[in-house]
């Protein structure tokens, strides 16, 4: 695909404003296509990692993805390899996951879950 695109959030509110001029023989198709794309924006802003403190010293924290559970997180990635989700990595993206659960009445990890 080329040309230029919008980001997932933004995605999700023009889709959102489009419900009025969908009929009712498109609607079930149009809550599944925007479904879809709430569930993808949700995981390109991603989820915080869950670290477990060593009980002992000379023991590792222990980092898992907070999505799927998964255990070889590292430093180094930004996306887990067993979900594909993004990992938050700093206070500018909390920032904005907060803002985007305000806005849509859903937490991110219930759209990641298809609690739609």
């Amino acid at each position: 695909m080329a040309g230029m695109c919008i980001g997932g959030l933004e995605a999700v509110e023009f889709f959102e404003g489009l419900v009025d001029r969908i009929t009712d023989k498109e609607r079930e198709t149009y809550e599944r296509a925007l479904n879809r794309i709430r569930y993808e924006a949700a995981k390109g802003i991603g989820v915080k990692i869950k670290t477990t403190k060593a009980v002992y010293r000379w023991h590792s924290d222990i980092q898992n993805c907070g999505n799927c559970g998964y255990s070889g997180v590292r430093t180094q990635e930004h996306y887990c390899p067993n979900c594909g989700t993004a990992y938050l990595r700093n206070e500018y993206t909390e920032q904005k996951v907060k803002q985007f659960e305000a806005d849509h009445q859903i937490t991110l990890a219930e759209l990641i879950a298809g609690g739609v």
